[in-house]
């Protein structure tokens, strides 16, 4: 982790190149890949929601401060009973029950300040949703676990594509040097009348075509390094120099054991969906616990006042008056209208749609180990196939090239036993490839790929 801390600002720059391998490589992508950082942040997040279910159990506080300008008072009607006399503009037929009298209560100016205070004692919701905050941790943690493998993936098969391009680049500057004198061997020859012009036009056309392939090659190395740059979440302009060459990557013939004590269970994805059942469940939990009552201790208090002039609500040592209660406040349910019982149901179809995808996703995982390690044996063998073929094709062009020095060999012998050298290089090292490729694949259904810590 250091070595990747202290690599990160060469890295970051246009200028320069840095020599790394294989797991600085790996390193430096887990510190700056971009779906990294981001299932990092998803982390934090499922944090901050846990303290924010935590803060629902802890006393709520809140004031409030009201003004208020009464342009119409509200009318209230009394009856002439109530005034303890009878309304001189009344019938005189209607009696003191009968005599309605409209007064207006108030003031044209009002004012309050109120602090409220509320305690959870019981609400079953909030400590299920407690547990399941914490289970949403796991969840995004397990995903960072995903996001994590998946550029470690991408790096190494990025990061052998470099080698094995460089390894392209070596056997096409050979293939040059090889040819070039070749091409001026049979100038010689030519030039002293031991040779024909067609014998030497032959190898240069040769000669042209693996320059060709050179400046390709030379392209091709740029466009995986900035691959590599890319997965690693670093600037794609820094060139990035591997200093490791594909003979130092060698097969572990272990990994082809690791499927004999390998579980589904293993898998991150299998994880990923013990968790979702497990949200599931605290759901459903919940769900339940709502038919239980809700206990809140509650208590306010504050002060108001009422004045016909503005400046009458700022006497505050004189015209505010104080009030106050505590108490409890119990909610019971009573019906919905079978409103939760629908949506038990509506979880208990999610579970079971999460068992059959935790049966299918773990047959899809051992039919991924199984034909991960077939295609690694299969590459294995095609890769001791093309190595063989590449010795035999070497003692072909040798023997040729010796006749041909000789006199007792034609040169279009000479120039097809160096194509056929070179394609039998190219094969070589294309199944050297394929076969890393198909390493890193079985190393993931395995679950070998990376783990934390490791």
């Amino acid at each position: 982790m250091m070595i990747a801390l202290c690599l990160m600002p060469f890295l970051g720059r246009g200028q320069g190149s840095t020599s790394l391998n294989l797991q600085q490589c790996i390193d430096i992508a887990l510190q700056n890949n971009q779906a990294i950082n981001k299932s990092e942040a998803s982390v934090r997040e499922s944090q901050y929601k846990v303290k924010e279910t935590i803060a629902i159990g802890l006393p709520q506080v809140n004031g409030q401060v009201t003004a208020n300008n009464n342009f119409a008072l509200r009318t209230s009607f009394i009856t002439g009973d109530f005034l303890g006399g009878s309304d001189p503009n009344a019938p005189p037929s209607a009696s003191p029950s009968d005599q309605i009298t409209p007064i207006s209560f108030g003031t044209s100016y009002d004012a309050n300040a109120t602090l409220s205070v509320s305690q959870l004692i019981f609400d079953g919701s909030f400590f299920v949703g407690l547990e399941a905050a914490k289970t949403y941790v796991d969840l995004a943690q397990k995903d960072l676990i995903r996001a994590e493998i998946d550029v470690v993936e991408s790096v190494k098969k990025a990061y052998y594509l470099v080698l094995i391009n460089k390894e392209r680049l070596r056997l096409v500057e050979q293939n040059l040097g090889r040819l070039d004198t070749l091409l001026n061997e049979t100038q010689l020859m030519f030039d002293e009348g031991f040779a024909e012009k067609i014998d030497v036009d032959r190898i240069r056309v040769s000669y042209n075509n693996i320059k060709s392939s050179l400046k390709s090659s030379q392209r091709m190395i740029e466009l995986s390094q900035r691959l590599l740059s890319f997965h690693m979440g670093v600037n794609v302009n820094a060139p990035v120099v591997v200093e490791e060459h594909i003979s130092d990557i060698a097969f572990d013939p272990s990994i082809l054991d690791a499927d004999l004590a390998f579980k589904s269970s293993d898998r991150v994805e299998m994880q990923l969906l013990g968790v979702q059942e497990d949200l599931a469940k605290y759901e459903l939990k919940n769900i339940h616990v709502q038919y239980l009552p809700n206990l809140y201790a509650v208590g306010n208090m504050g002060y108001l006042t009422g004045a016909n002039t503005i400046g009458g609500l700022t006497k505050f040592g004189t015209q505010w008056f104080g009030f106050g209660t505590i108490g409890v406040q119990l909610s019971i349910p009573i019906f919905d209208g079978l409103m939760k019982r629908q949506k038990a149901q509506q979880v208990r179809m999610r579970l079971e749609q999460l068992e059959y995808d935790q049966q299918q996703t773990a047959m899809a995982i051992d039919n991924e180990v199984f034909q991960s390690k077939a295609n690694l044996l299969s590459a294995i063998d095609q890769l001791t196939f093309e190595k063989e073929n590449m010795t035999l094709a070497k003692d072909v062009f040798e023997t040729t090239r010796l006749k041909y020095q000789e006199g007792i060999g034609s040169n279009i012998e000479l120039v097809d036993a160096n194509n056929s050298y070179i394609t039998a290089q190219v094969n070589y090292f294309n199944a050297y490839y394929d076969a890393l490729l198909n390493k890193v694949n079985l190393e993931k259904s395995v679950g070998q790929l990376y783990r934390r810590g490791l």
